[in-house]
């Protein structure tokens, strides 16, 4: 497996190999030779700050993390491109994804061995809420592939205008929804993180299979991350209230309010699909 590579390439639903168009931008170049995410992120969110959001990150080889959407997986020629755009075989074409992409490691692996590629690279996508500077808050949890994980994994985003997207993954199938946030919800988890010491979480062993809770919260336009497995999350000062908040809201966005107990203000809660 290739190591991660970074490159910024002009914004388009589909993949269209990593030859598409990138950011005429020196630094940003140098940014991607480095591998540096927050550098490169940086970079383009102050473009969207300045009304330029054409562009995402992304990545191919390695391994995709949690901040990232796997698009599926391109095929790398012997000369370093992609073969899917440069030797695609009319046989394979029905079997790309949305993306242009393989999603099903058997077909790539087909199509490798039909082309005399040379190897299978996935291809993930950072979050486009990274690079948007309106997102203040970015929470997920769970894990839809985890048998013991009845819920499944939620991704929840907070913009400066008290604007809510959840993303709901599960076995049973996917739900997007929007709301709006209550004044000063946001800053009272900012300020139960600040009693917790975010974004310092204790070291504890992480037991086989358990739940993870991940945050980012940007603050003065600086984004902070932490990792807190769900039980340990639920004890820590600070911590344990602002994800009561998180669940709160998540439970209410999700169509199970019944079980909400701590009624943080959400209104005009609307489901997208």
């Amino acid at each position: 497996m290739s190591e991660r590579r970074l490159v910024v390439l002009a914004r388009s639903d589909t993949y269209e190999g990593f030859e598409r168009p990138g950011l005429a931008h020196a630094h940003a170049r140098e940014l991607e030779a480095a591998n540096d995410i927050p550098g490169l992120r940086k970079v383009l969110t102050q473009l969207a700050r300045e009304g330029d959001d054409g562009y995402d990150l992304v990545a191919v080889g390695g391994w995709p993390g949690s901040a990232w959407e796997l698009l599926g997986a391109d095929i790398l020629d012997q000369d370093g491109r992609s073969a899917i755009v440069h030797d695609m075989r009319p046989e394979f074409q029905d079997t790309l994804n949305e993306h242009g992409l393989f999603s099903h490691p058997k077909e790539a692996r087909a199509f490798l061995e039909a082309s005399g590629a040379a190897e299978v690279l996935p291809v993930q996508r950072l979050r486009r809420s990274a690079i948007d500077p309106h997102n203040v808050l970015w929470f997920t949890m769970g894990n839809e592939h985890n048998p013991s994980d009845p819920f499944g994994r939620v991704v929840l985003t907070a913009d400066d205008e008290n604007r809510l997207a959840l993303e709901h993954h599960s076995r049973t199938g996917d739900a997007a929804y929007t709301a709006d946030l209550g004044p000063g919800v946001l800053d009272e988890i900012r300020a139960a993180l600040h009693r917790g010491g975010f974004p310092d979480v204790p070291r504890r062993p992480i037991p086989a299979g358990a739940t993870m809770r991940e945050l980012e919260l940007v603050t003065d336009g600086e984004p902070q991350y932490a990792m807190v497995e769900d039980f340990l999350g639920k004890e820590l000062e600070g911590y344990r209230d602002a994800f009561a908040i998180l669940d709160s809201i998540t439970l209410q966005l999700t169509g199970n309010a019944e079980h909400d107990t701590l009624k943080t203000p959400v209104s005009n809660v609307r489901k997208l699909a």
